[in-house]
Parts: C-alpha cells; sequence; structure tokens
C-alpha cells in the first residue's frame, strides 16, 4: 500500500466475501499426481500425505519440499495415513484393504503389510501410547493391530454398513467409530464390546470422529454437513455446529482443545472457536482431510485438487463475510416479466428470488425434506413443488405462503414439474409415462389430463392406462409447453419427443427421435413462434427440427461434452446451450452458426433462462453460481481485438489458471479460489459467495514493458 499510488498500468483485483490470496495461506505443497486422500503431521512438524496415486509422502513444512516418497504397493491406492504421537511410527491404509506400517527410524526399509481386511479401508488412528493402530472399514469391521509385530488382537463387529471413521480416546480405554449405517459406537479397545451406542439424528452416516485432548468431548462430522459435538460423560450431543453445505470428511481437535478443523465435499476447510466460523477456501475439489501442526498454529489440508494446502490457523483474524448465495446446485432458473426478478431452485429444494439488479436476494423458502421436483412459473411469481411423491403444492414466491390444497393424483412416484407461459397451467409427469395436467386458478385437471407417452400417433383417452398399453409407455424426462401454451412437448428415455394439441390432447404425429445417451438427460425448447423445436439427449452437438415437416434443419456442433440446458431467446434471434464443458455457447437461429462462447462457469451449466428484452440470459450451475450475461457485450467482444486478460478469459477460458495471449503467451494468472467468482466483460452480475473483479486500465504495462509500471523509477 505504501507503494501502490506510484504504480500506473497495473492489475486491479476487488474481491467481495472473499479474503485477498495469501492472507492465510501460508504454502501450497504440490507433487501428488491424483487425489490428497488423507494429511497428518508428526511430532516434529513434517507433514504426511497419502494419495490416490499409490504413494505416502513426507514433506518438509519449512521449505515445502518433499524430503521422501514412500510406495504401499504396485497399483494401490492410500485411503488414510495416520502418525504415531511418539514419532516412532506412521501407518497408511488403501484401497484394497491392506494396512502398511513403516518405523520412521528405519523407513526406507520395506513397511509391514498387515492383512485381514476384506474391502478396503476408510480410516486409521495410533493409541496415544502409539502401540495400537485402529483400522476401520468398508467390510463393516475395525480391527487392533499391535504395532510392534504386526498381530492382530482383535475384530470389532456390530456396524450394519462400511465403517467411515475411527479414533482413540486419549486414555487408549475407549474407541470411537462412525458409519455408513447412521450409528456412532464406542468400543472397549481390546474386548471388542461396545460400551455404548449413539444413534444420530436425521439418519445421516457418519463420516469423521475425534475426541478432545482431555478426552471429555467428541465431535463428529456428517453426511448433511453437521459438526455435532458430543460429552463423552453423558452421552448427549451438547451442540451442532452449521455451515458446510456437503459431507464433512474430515474432524480434529487444536491441540489445545480450543478450536475444531473441517474439511468437507464442499470444497472448504472451517475452523471453528466459540461458535465462530472462518472459511478457508481456495480447493478446486472437495477437501479430504485436515490437521493442525503440533503447535496449533498452521492448518494443513488434502483435496481432490491433488494439493496440499497449509493456511494460518490464528482465529483472531476476520474472515471475510461470504456474500449471499445458493448453497446447492441451481436447478431452474425463471425471469419475472418485469425482468426485475431472478427465481431460482437448488437441488435440496430451496426456493430464493434474487434483484436482478443488485443481486439481493429478496425471499427464500427453505425446501420440503421430501420434494422430489420443482418448477417456477416464467413470471416467477408461483412456484410449484412435488412432495410425498404424489402431491403437487403450489406456492406463492411474494409471500411464501401455499396456494389452495396439495393436488393428488395416483400414486406413482412424480418426477418432472413445469408451468405454461401464461402459469395458467401446471404439468408433472409420474415415472410412467403418464402426464397430468392442472388448471392452476381452479386447481382442477384439464379435461384432456392425462396424456400418456405410448408408441404409435394419436391421443390416449383418459383411463386407459391398463393393460397391454402399459407396455408401450415411455418414462418422461423432460417437458416444455410452447410459447403460446397451445403444444406440449415431452421428452422420453428412448430419445422421442411427443408433441401435443393442448385444445384435444392429440398427439400431431409420430415422435421426432433424438440421437445420444437418452437416460442420462434431455433437454427441449420451443421457438418463440412454435414452429421449431431445439433440442439435445446428452449429446456434444444440439439439434433443431421442423415440427410440421418432422425433420432436422439445423446442427448445433461446437460443445466438446454434453449440453444439458437450452433455451430460445425470445425474440427468436439466437439460441442458447449450457453444457458440462462448462460453457454457455450462443447460435444464430437461421444457419446454427456459433455466434459467442462465454466462459465463466467452472462446472456444468444446468439451467438457462432468457429475459423477455433479449438484451440478457441468465444462467445457473452445479457450483451454485448464478451469472446475468450481456448479450449485446458478449456479440461485440467476439468481433473485437482481444487485447484484456478478461476479455481473453471469457472468450477462451484459462489454461492452468492462465489466460494465454494470441501467441500462447502468459498474460495473467489467476488463483485456483478466484476462478469460479471471475466477472468477464460481459457477464454483468454474479450470483455466488464471492465475488472478484480484475480490472485493467486503458494502458496496461506487462510482458517487457512490465517495468513501466514505475514511473517513478524511471525518472529518479
Amino acid at each position: 500500500m505504501v507503494f501502490a499510488s506510484l504504480i500506473t498500468g497495473s492489475v486491479s483485483v476487488e474481491t467481495r466475501g472473499i479474503e485477498r490470496h495469501g492472507q492465510r495461506l501460508a504454502m501450497t505443497l504440490t507433487g501428488h499426481q491424483r487425489e490428497v486422500t488423507s494429511v497428518a503431521y508428526t511430532p516434529g512438524g513434517r507433514l504426511l500425505s497419502g494419495s490416490c496415486d499409490g504413494t505416502v509422502r513426507i514433506w518438509d513444512t519449512r521449505t515445502g519440499e518433499e524430503s521422501m516418497c514412500l510406495v504401499c504397493g504396485s497399483d494401490e491406492s492410500v485411503n488414510c495415513v495416520a502418525v504415531a504421537s511418539t514419532g516412532t511410527s506412521i501407518a497408511a491404509g488403501t484401497l484394497t484393504g491392506d494396512l502398511y506400517t513403516w518405523d520412521l527410524q528405519t523407513v526406507q526399509r520395506p513397511p509391514l503389510r498387515l492383512l485381514g481386511h476384506s474391502e478396503m479401508i476408510t480410516s486409521i488412528a495410533f493409541s496415544l501410547d502409539g502401540s495400537l493402530i485402529a483400522s476401520a472399514s468398508a467390510d463393516n469391521s475395525l480391527r487392533l493391530w499391535r504395532v510392534t509385530t504386526g498381530r492382530q488382537i482383535a475384530v470389532l463387529r456390530g456396524h450394519t454398513r462400511p465403517v467411515l471413521t475411527v479414533a482413540f480416546s486419549p486414555d487408549r480405554r475407549t474407541i470411537a467409530s462412525g458409519s455408513l449405517d447412521g450409528t456412532l459406537r464406542l468400543w472397549t479397545n481390546i474386548t471388542g464390546q461396545p460400551t455404548e451406542l449413539y444413534v444420530c439424528k436425521h439418519n445421516t452416516s457418519v463420516e469423521s470422529v475425534h475426541f478432545s485432548p482431555d478426552g471429555k468431548r467428541l465431535a463428529m462430522g456428517s453426511s448433511n454437513g453437521g459438526v455435532h459435538l458430543w460429552d463423552v460423560m453423558t452421552k448427549s450431543n451438547t451442540e451442532t455446529l452449521r455451515g458446510h453445505t456437503s459431507i464433512v470428511r474430515s474432524i480434529q481437535f487444536s491441540p489445545d482443545g480450543s478450536s475444531l478443523v473441517s474439511a468437507s465435499y464442499d470444497r472448504t476447510v472451517r475452523l471453528w472457536n466459540q461458535h465462530q466460523s472462518v472459511i478457508l477456501s481456495g480447493h478446486s475439489g472437495s477437501v479430504y482431510s485436515a490437521t493442525f501442526s503440533p503447535d496449533g498454529l498452521y492448518i494443513a489440508s488434502g483435496s481432490q485438487d491433488t494439493t496440499i494446502r497449509i493456511w494460518d490457523a490464528g482465529i483472531s483474524q476476520q474472515a471475510a463475510r461470504p456474500l449471499e448465495a445458493p448453497e446447492y446446485p441451481i436447478m431452474s432458473i425463471a425471469v419475472s416479466n418485469d425482468r426485475a426478478l431472478i427465481a431460482t431452485l437448488c437441488l435440496e429444494g430451496t426456493e430464493r428470488v434474487w434483484d436482478a439488479q443488485t443481486g439481493g436476494l429478496k425471499y427464500l423458502r427453505p425446501g420440503e425434506d421430501d420434494f422430489t421436483a420443482l418448477a417456477i412459473s416464467p413470471d416467477a411469481c408461483i412456484a410449484a413443488s412435488l412432495i410425498r411423491e404424489v402431491q403437487l403444492q403450489l406456492w406463492d414466491l411474494n409471500t411464501g405462503d401455499r396456494v389452495g390444497k396439495p393436488l393428488r393424483n395416483q400414486k406413482r412416484r412424480a418426477e418432472i414439474v413445469v408451468f405454461s407461459p401464461d402459469r395458467k397451467l401446471v404439468a408433472s409427469e409420474y415415472s410412467d409415462g403418464i402426464i397430468h395436467i392442472w388448471n392452476v386458478a381452479t386447481q382442477r385437471p384439464l379435461k384432456i389430463s392425462p396424456l400418456i407417452c405410448q408408441q404409435g400417433a394419436g391421443s390416449t383417452p383418459p383411463g386407459s392406462d391398463d393393460g397391454d398399453e402399459e407396455d408401450y409407455r415411455k418414462p418422461i424426462i423432460t417437458i416444455e409447453f410452447s410459447p403460446d401454451g397451445q403444444q406440449l412437448a415431452a421428452g422420453d428415455d428412448k430419445g422421442n419427443i411427443h408433441i401435443w394439441n393442448m385444445k384435444t390432447g392429440q398427439r400431431l404425429h409420430e415422435p421426432l427421435q433424438e440421437t445420444g445417451d437418452h437416460t442420462s438427460g434431455f433437454c427441449i425448447a420451443f421457438s418463440p413462434n412454435g414452429l421449431h423445436i431445439a433440442s439435445s439427449c446428452a449429446d456434444n452437438i444440439g439439434h433443431v427440427w421442423d415440427i410440421a415437416a418432422r425433420e432436422q434443419i439445423l446442427s448445433l456442433v461446437g460443445h466438446t461434452s454434453p449440453i444439458v440446458s437450452i433455451a430460445y431467446s425470445p425474440g427468436g434471434t439466437f439460441i442458447a446451450t449450457g453444457s458440462r464443458d462448462h460453457t454457455v455457447r450462443l447460435w444464430d437461429v437461421e444457419t446454427g452458426r456459433q455466434l459467442t462462447t462465454l466462459h465463466g462457469h467452472i462446472s456444468d451449466v444446468i439451467s438457462i433462462a432468457c429475459m423477455s428484452s433479449n438484451q440478457s440470459i441468465v444462467t445457473g450451475d452445479w457450483n451454485s453460481t448464478i451469472r446475468v450475461w450481456d448479450v449485446e457485450t458478449a456479440l461485440a467482444e467476439s468481433h473485437t481485438e482481444v487485447h484484456s486478460p478478461m476479455s481473453v478469459f471469457e472468450r477462451g477460458g484459462l489454461h492452468d489458471g492462465w489466460a494465454l495471449g494470441q501467441a500462447g503467451e502468459l498474460l495473467l494468472w489467476v488463483p485456483d479460489e478466484y476462478r469460479a467468482y471471475l466477472n468477464p466483460p460481459s457477464c454483468r452480475l454474479l450470483i455466488a459467495k464471492y465475488r472478484v473483479t480484475i480490472t485493467i486500465g486503458e494502458v496496461w504495462h506487462h510482458g517487457d514493458d512490465w517495468t513501466a509500471c514505475w514511473p517513478a523509477a524511471t525518472s529518479a
């Protein structure tokens, strides 16, 4: 900051909801070729790591250098590692169920191989005195071993599903174990007889456990993202800490017992102290393991992204507060008719309404525990949720109140729900090719309802879904109304696109036939005039059909992974597609020519909505981010010469974190933790937990010209 006023022509970075890069991150260790599944510190401060690449590595944390690489066996995947507190032994559990131990004094010698488990080892722990090691396995058992001899001394059975975690109490008298069966068990460590059985609430699996240094408390991480604290003496759950949005795979008390560290599949590490939570974000994949250094000053974490990160554990530092944002993948998006609101539905069923200009949260309704499908009306006023498999409930998104009573159908599991463009109708499909259509105002089924998908043209009258005709029904994957509400299209699991006349209930003609993997996704969209349908059946290519002629007229070729979302602009000038290749592409409706590619998402783009002005599109992804794109800016960027790194990023994405120039030169490197939250020029609004804006002035000094950033220095 002292020299900031002297610098010109440089890159400016503004962050919201996220700490500046490096404020807590002390070091990143790279070397593993695959996921880092487990990390543990030695008493002397060196770091041990295990990976799916089959190696156990020891690191010098002062320099970040790898000091040793141990191999368990050919093609072994290391699931977990542990270090004895005495500093004499280390151990690794593998995918094949073998347990390996090394004496740290003679670590170059071949390890001792302990055999007994019939399935993979998921967790291991040393007793405090280093004499025993416990292993948990997917074979539903735990085993106790004598470290010096490798002899098995006990097999602990009782869990009915894979055991995911194990920990010793400090006095060595008790072992805690957690399982996929939803139970937390305490065992006497010699006899193997259970001393107590805890049954976890909410029917969640127990993913990780750890005793406090004094043995009075037990921390437990669960599959629903909760961190639970237990009083060992009273055997009661005293507190539950909320913050993680996915599985808590690792939990550990600090050496002094005042703090907790947790690692989650939500890609974050959290540091807990007196109800305060500090988020350590930066990993680009699930975090499998986190551990305190012996002095409690640092935290090491291992991730799916193949890296190990070492963080400053100082709890007194205040982390930036994350912004209000979705917490789960965004399954559906709608925009109000006045373009003022954006409504979203997430994977877990939460409904949110956002200000389309500022990104501020206007309304939130928690999801139902037993929902199976959801939809938002095109004007973002009403939501429909399918609950308890056979009930359709309508909600007012302005007030959060229920609209009428649940609509009931036959006892079949409901999979899909969709509104008509004027929101007067709502259609739902019940997993066996039967589509029920309701009048929203009267909450009664239409006379033409139900429609039944079957082979052969023509309609199927209500009540005729018995007997032999059941063999011809096709489970539906997607449903879409035409813009005028006069037609209804449905895509089935065989790649057929069925189209009905909504006045008569008659099917127009034989189905259109898509190609691709019909079971893994299907998206369709009507053109604004209702004459064409754009579709993709989990394929890299989109197709445009002439409905009347029943023929394919265009192919949209360019995506490198399957298309999973598709929409027409209201004016019919372009088609927008979202893909598993993490891009959004715009296509000319007349020629099928690709107009531009939008980069910014870092995961599957699973939902798209076009604003009625034709000027913006809204996209949502599996990483829980929402982006509003300015179409005019995006098209202009695609036809101008690229100079700015952010324009380069939007046009071509990042390559190993770098924006590359036209000749492949390195222009700008972006840290992992910033990449999901960048705002390229045509992304006018980003709704996410964090936002990172990188700007460059009219003059940008880089490459051989970088010293010009210091005009004061050149004049001195």
